[in-house]
C-alpha cells in the first residue's frame, strides 16, 4: 500500500510526503514542485502519469544508480498474485521460488 500526502492547495505546500514505505523519510520527502501536474511517459508498452522530475525523484528515492539492475540479492518484489489493468487486461504471477526482505536491501 501507498499513501502519498498532498497539502491543501490553498496552503502552497511546498513539500510531498510517502509515509507507508519500509524507507526513511528522507527518502520520501519530495519538493512539490518536482510533480508538477505530472506528465505520461510509456514503460512496457502502457501509459502512466509520473512526476515532471521523475528523475530527481527516481534519485532521491533509489540513489543515483537507479537505471541499474541491483544484484539478485538486493532485488525485491511486492509479489503481486493477481493484477487488472484500467484496459482490462489481467496477469497471473507465480509465487516466487526465493523472497528478499527489505532489511536484504536497506544495508
Amino acid at each position: 500500500m501507498l499513501a502519498i500526502i498532498n497539502f491543501p492547495k490553498e496552503k502552497k505546500a511546498e513539500y510531498q510526503a510517502i509515509f507507508v514505505t519500509p524507507y526513511p523519510i528522507n527518502r520520501m520527502l519530495f519538493p512539490q514542485s518536482w510533480h508538477g501536474e505530472g506528465k505520461r511517459v510509456l514503460f512496457e508498452g502502457r501509459s502512466y502519469v509520473c512526476p515532471n522530475e521523475a528523475r530527481l525523484y527516481l534519485s532521491r528515492m533509489y540513489g543515483d544508480d537507479y537505471m541499474e539492475i541491483p544484484p539478485v540479492k538486493k532485488r525485491k518484489t511486492h509479489y503481486p498474485f493477481y493484477v487488472v489493468f484500467s484496459d482490462g487486461e489481467e496477469m497471473i504471477f507465480e509465487e516466487p521460488k526465493q523472497k528478499v526482505e527489505y532489511k536484504d536491501i536497506l544495508s
